[in-house]
């Protein structure tokens, strides 16, 4: 089994450092980490490749992170795909080693996720009601899916601009792929992509994924009103959080 490690890049020589490290130090021997390169104008592949000079870099324009994923998983030979950003990185050296014992364990399994590290926190995917989204609203640089999901499902729907990782969980489900949790801490998750930085843009996003997959409109509307309020919610804690901050 071989993991193919995807890390889309765009100028940032700092954060690729650490990224590169935790998937260099991983103890399992068959591993491959693909930096696909939005032309960075700084260091960033020099500093990557400092790290790991085996690191397989492909440099051309991209129309964004999906896009960068989709051009990612068609040119990895690994068995099983994973995404980490490049400030993203994985809490220690033995999680892939861990995560393949889930795949050799059971031949079934299509999907394997995990938990993530924000600020210093655990954070688990939602299990239960409406927010969790039937348990797939699942975090990305924890989770681990065979190529062949993204063969059969022709890959991310990049019409989605915030929330296509989603989407493909939603179809690779609906499809009958077998996805198993463990509950270990994966990587470790930078606030401040897309998701994080436009609350209801993202918000937006999930409910057109939701309709795409055919979810009813009872379910949407009820998604729509919690999730909006608690946008809501965290915005004004940001705006305290920042003016409290500018009169300390």
């Amino acid at each position: 089994m071989k993991f193919s490690i995807i890390t889309p890049t765009w100028n940032c020589e700092g954060s690729v450092v650490k990224t590169a490290e935790s998937v260099e130090k991983q103890g399992y021997s068959d591993v491959e980490h693909i930096l696909i390169d939005n032309l960075s104008e700084d260091r960033t592949i020099e500093n990557a490749l400092r790290i790991n000079p085996a690191i397989r870099v492909f440099s051309e324009k991209d129309t964004g992170i999906y896009n960068a994923f989709n051009k990612g998983w068609q040119k990895a030979d690994g068995d099983i795909i994973s995404f980490l950003n490049a400030d993203d990185y994985y809490v220690d050296g033995d999680i892939l080693d861990r995560v393949s014992e889930v795949f050799e364990y059971d031949n079934s399994v299509d999907c394997v996720y995990g938990n993530i590290i924000v600020n210093g926190s655990e954070y688990k995917p939602k299990t239960k009601g409406i927010l969790s989204i039937n348990g797939m609203r699942i975090f990305h640089p924890a989770v681990f899916m065979r190529k062949r999901i993204f063969e059969v499902l022709d890959g991310f729907d990049e019409s989605f601009r915030v929330c296509a990782d989603l989407d493909l969980f939603l179809r690779a489900e609906k499809k009958g792929f077998k996805f198993r949790y463990t509950d270990i801490p994966i990587a470790d998750f930078a606030l401040g992509g897309l998701s994080t930085t436009n609350l209801f843009n993202a918000t937006g996003d999930v409910i057109n994924v939701l309709r795409n997959n055919g979810f009813s409109s009872v379910f949407i509307a009820k998604f729509a009103a919690l999730q909006y309020s608690k946008d809501i919610l965290n915005l004004a804690r940001r705006v305290l959080k920042s003016a409290c901050g500018q009169h300390s």
